[in-house]
């Protein structure tokens, strides 16, 4: 999913890490060794999750998640409803007044409200249930 959405409006350009103001995420689309990767990166301040079904991984400076980027924008908690499919939802499900784990992630099922299938269907119906306060 990630990988097929990456820049659709092709505005994205290639520069140096010194050009950066501040680094929020990194995706990692591919690597030749991934396993020393993360061997190399496991010391660094940083939190870094695996997504299995599209074989990335994206990486955060610790205390950067979902979550901490929805309470910049005034967010409350438990003042909306979250839909994800992968570990890096885990602290914003937490801190939602209901969400929905999309697909079979066992970590997040666990912390979220209700789980559903990824079949679009599924998904459109489940948002306009919640939309329509039916729950």
């Amino acid at each position: 999913m990630v990988r097929r959405n990456v820049d659709p409006e092709q505005r994205a350009k290639n520069v140096t890490p010194s050009e950066l103001n501040e680094i929020v995420k990194v995706v990692i689309l591919s690597s030749l060794n991934g396993k020393q990767l993360i061997h190399k990166l496991q010391n660094l301040p940083i939190v870094i999750y695996q997504h299995g079904q599209e074989d990335i991984m994206d990486i955060s400076p610790q205390g950067v998640n979902k979550w901490t980027g929805l309470k910049n924008l005034g967010i409350e908690p438990q003042q909306f409803i979250a839909f994800g499919n992968d570990a890096n939802d885990i602290e914003m499900f937490r801190h939602s007044a209901h969400s929905v784990c999309v697909g079979d992630h066992i970590t997040l099922g666990e912390v979220a409200t209700e789980k559903v299938s990824s079949g679009e269907e599924q998904i459109v119906r489940t948002i306009m249930e919640l939309a329509g306060g039916l729950r």
